[in-house]
């Protein structure tokens, strides 16, 4: 698990932690899911957890590699998503957490 304050846009690839527990930190912030290529594993099936424990309103935003939105997380909320292959990514969207 990868529990951190973001400063700025978080960015994942194949190697990151699965479950992502991140702080924005005041701001909304963009989380970039990883793409197929590059010395990336093939995104196919890869799941990432991520929850946002901002303090305030503010969003994580996570997109796919061409900057296309897949899930905007609130604040208290949850969202998993999986890849489908290179750029593809779905999630069923976020829910609230405790």
């Amino acid at each position: 698990m990868n529990v951190e304050v973001l400063a700025a846009a978080k960015v994942l690839d194949g190697k990151s932690a699965h479950w992502q527990r991140l702080d924005p930190d005041g701001a909304p912030r963009d989380v970039m899911l990883p793409d197929g290529g590059g010395g990336v594993p093939d995104s196919v099936g890869l799941p990432f957890h991520i929850r946002n424990d901002a303090s305030g309103a503010f969003a994580l935003v996570v997109k796919n590699p061409a900057g296309a939105t897949i899930v905007s997380i609130g604040q208290n909320q949850a969202a998993v998503v999986v890849g489908t292959g290179d750029e593809g990514w779905t999630s069923m969207g976020a829910t609230t957490v405790s």
